[in-house]
């Protein structure tokens, strides 16, 4: 089974539709994600806007969720910006949001969860 994503004209994530395999094949055995959206929009109507998403995330960056962004651009989903977390920036590569500052190294002892208020890792009590 595919998975689409239903863009608004803002590029928001407004749905994600499962849609049977078969549609994206043509006849020469090649996937076509065209085939695809033109029959999500059959069904939807035909000013809707579709892309490709995927859970093993090899397909624009992550799998898109609704209220996430699609990013035309880089041709990625980007979820929302965390509202917890107001300093928090978005990470051009990989389309994610990041702390300002990197975590320090995490282990069996040690772990850290990020301070809004004072933009800094606290360690965690055990």
């Amino acid at each position: 089974m595919a998975h689409y994503a239903k863009i608004s004209d803002s590029n928001v994530v407004e749905a994600v539709e499962v849609l049977d395999d078969f549609y994206e094949w043509t006849d020469t055995g090649e996937l076509d994600e065209n085939r695809a959206v033109a029959k999500l929009r059959s069904f939807h109507g035909s000013e809707t806007n579709w892309k490709k998403t995927s859970y093993n995330q090899n397909i624009r960056g992550k799998f898109a969720g609704v209220g996430d962004t699609y990013d035309a651009s880089k041709d990625k989903f980007v979820p929302p910006k965390p509202s917890a977390y107001p300093s928090w920036v978005l990470n051009s590569d990989d389309s994610d949001w990041e702390p300002p500052i990197p975590m320090p190294p995490a282990d069996e002892t040690r772990t850290w969860e990020w301070n809004e208020s004072t933009l800094s890792w606290d360690e965690e009590a055990q």
